[in-house]
């Protein structure tokens, strides 16, 4: 089976194929071999954002698990129509491999929008090869065309959005929260629904929003979602309605639709806490009022206020995690009956891996609004965060605050650790700081409308590490495996990568969008790039018998 332009099972993108590997892991220098010596190509060079973002959607990339709500299929068959001997092909062409029908590569065009800001508007499914060629470009009209190619137009794509329409758009699944109501620890008595399993909360609410006619014509209302074991209930009973049927449920939280979806809401916000706490202060009284009253401050302005804790040792240990509580006094009480000893070793490199992971593990998710981290600190610690220094640049994604707990602080090591000036507390009220800090929490700018901007979507799944082409030669400087002129992209990254000796001389992509040094020895997955040997335009007109092509 030969593949339309890269080798069957690779992706195309800005004249590059990209091969994958996600069960093969190797060390850096055979994963350089196999890309070498097995498929002619290198371990993959990435020069600029929209090859790092491609890099992360085809990591992402799951038909079990969309990434936009696209259960809706009455969009999907009325806006995509199939058009006869017409093409719509450009240099701006995204070819996905390994699509088993023409309905997925609609489909993924629709998630290119959102995923990659990739405003896709036609496709071509080729059957027999199960490639999905996803553009933007210009019409050519009455070509001729080979009968294993099936194009679609979206009819819809160019459609002004103040024009109404009866076709019910896909909305990106960061933004379906603002359209339902929440309650907390509640579920729907003796209803019957339809069961999903292994799903996220959005993907669920957007099951509801899209049901506009699953349940004998009737549109769903209400979704019960169960976060610790992934399941969602959708119903078309409306929990307004019929409210006695509302009941106590430790494990469960219910969404009711509404009518009209909200913007910049703080009722609606889904708030994280991620305290990271010194082990000199954490069983000081003032350190947990202090959280205390945080927890408190920000609850009052949004009951949905989720708590992370961790200890910042040599080695950083999660006291408890992602915790949302009914009220002041669960939270007290399960403060109060935690013991930790007192271990002060190291806080310095605690901080450090801590604030490292705090992106990848606590931020990258499409279930939180604002993520907010809070380090409590006596500032007794000998500073050495010269190199911490070097990597708050990318902390901006969300604030850090430095919190000073007893007295004679240093006020320098605050500032060292803090995001801003405005971020440093050393007030020594609780109630103060609380009342203080948390009418911050509407100004801050959500997170879901942050990844929505930048059109790359992060879920809490992505945690894989991939070798790419990057490390350090012989003589200490770093190149890429095919001898690529540095660029601008690639250069402001390393500025900002800590570099010592026991990190290693590989670079590796960790998690969704961060970059980082490992030993070259360690067994990851890899990517790998090629540069086709054909033109598009050259490998269309061969292949699909075009006689004419722009």
């Amino acid at each position: 089976m030969n593949a339309l332009l890269c080798p069957f099972g690779w992706h195309y993108y800005q004249d590059k194929c990209y091969f994958l590997t996600i069960s093969n892991s190797m060390t850096y220098d055979n994963a350089e071999h196999e890309c070498n010596t097995r498929y002619g190509g290198n371990l993959a060079t990435i020069q600029s954002e929209g090859e790092d973002q491609f890099v992360h959607f085809l990591k992402e990339s799951s038909h079990k698990h969309p990434a936009f709500l696209n259960k809706d299929e009455i969009r999907i068959n009325l806006c995509f129509q199939s058009i006869e001997n017409t093409l719509k092909i450009s240099t701006e062409t995204i070819i996905l491999n390994n699509i088993p029908s023409s309905s997925l590569c609609k489909q993924e065009c629709v998630r290119l929008r959102f995923d990659l800001g990739f405003e896709c508007n036609s496709v071509v499914w080729i059957s027999n090869e199960n490639e999905c060629l996803l553009n933007i470009g210009n019409i050519t009209k009455n070509v001729i065309v080979s009968e294993e190619l099936q194009y679609y137009e979206d009819s819809c794509f160019d459609k002004p959005s103040e024009e109404p329409s009866d076709i019910p758009l896909a909305m990106p699944v960061s933004q379906v929260r603002n359209c339902f109501a929440k309650t907390r620890f509640a579920t729907l008595q003796g209803v019957v629904g339809k069961v999903y399993d292994r799903i996220s909360l959005n993907d669920c609410l957007g099951e509801c929003w899209n049901c506009e006619d699953c349940f004998e014509e009737n549109k769903c209302q209400t979704a019960i979602y169960y976060e610790e074991d992934a399941m969602c209930i959708i119903t078309n009973v409306s929990a307004k309605i019929t409210r006695e049927r509302v009941v106590k449920e430790d494990m469960s939280s219910l969404y009711e639709k509404r009518v009209k979806c909200l913007e910049n809401n703080c009722e609606d916000l889904e708030v994280h806490l991620v305290f990271g706490i010194d082990p000199a202060v954490y069983n000081e009284t003032i350190t947990k009022q202090i959280m205390i009253e945080i927890f408190s401050s920000v609850s009052r302005i949004t009951e949905f206020v989720r708590v992370t804790a961790v200890l910042l040792s040599s080695s950083p240990s999660n006291l408890f995690d992602d915790l949302q509580y009914e009220n002041e006094n669960d939270f007290k009480f399960k403060l109060e009956t935690l013991k930790v000893s007192a271990d002060s070793s190291d806080f310095e490199a605690g901080l450090i891996e801590f604030l490292n992971g705090v992106d990848e593990h606590w931020t990258t998710t499409d279930d939180v609004d604002v993520t907010w981290v809070l380090v409590l600190t006596d500032t007794a610690f000998q500073s050495r965060l010269g190199l911490f220094l070097d990597l708050k640049e990318g902390f901006r994604r969300f604030p850090l605050f430095s919190i000073g707990v007893g007295e004679n602080l240093d006020f320098e090591k605050l500032e060292m650790i803090a995001s801003s000036v405005d971020n440093i507390v050393h007030i020594q009220d609780p109630v103060t700081i609380g009342k203080a800090l948390a009418p911050r929490i509407c100004h801050q700018k959500p997170l879901r409308r942050f990844v929505t901007s930048r059109k790359l979507k992060k879920t809490k799944t992505d945690h894989s590490f991939t070798w790419l082409g990057l490390h350090r030669n012989d003589y200490g400087k770093m190149e890429w495996s095919d001898k690529s002129v540095f660029g601008e992209y690639e250069n402001e990254i390393l500025k900002y990568l800590s570099v010592t000796q026991e990190d290693g001389d590989c670079i590796l992509r960790k998690g969704t969008t961060n970059w980082a040094f490992a030993n070259c020895t360690e067994k990851h997955n890899f990517m790998c790039t090629l540069e086709p040997r054909n033109k598009l335009e050259d490998i269309i007109k061969r292949r699909l018998n075009i006689k004419k092509l722009y």
